[in-house]
């Protein structure tokens, strides 16, 4: 995982999680959330300096991720029901 500082890309090392990253969406320069396998969702608030794992109510691998405020966004799977998780 990499994050921006003014002088380039600096990556962050370990991972905050260890899983694959599906897609990330950023409502604005300082949030952004990131769908992952099983069911991880990660969160950051601060340029992506820090990244905080969120629990999503399922185990399967989040596929898209959609953002219409820091705190308001849809997460969904491929899997078999096809899931769509709402945070308030």
């Amino acid at each position: 995982m990499f994050t921006q500082a003014q002088e380039g890309w600096i990556q962050q090392s370990p991972k905050p999680v260890r899983c694959d990253f599906n897609d990330i969406h950023s409502p604005d320069s300082w949030n952004a959330w990131i769908a992952c396998d099983s069911g991880v969702v990660l969160m950051t608030f601060c340029y992506g300096l820090n990244w905080e794992p969120q629990y999503s109510g399922v185990s399967e691998n989040l596929n898209g991720v959609f953002l219409i405020s820091h705190r308001k966004g849809w997460i969904g799977c491929f899997c078999t029901f096809s899931t769509l998780i709402h945070q308030l």
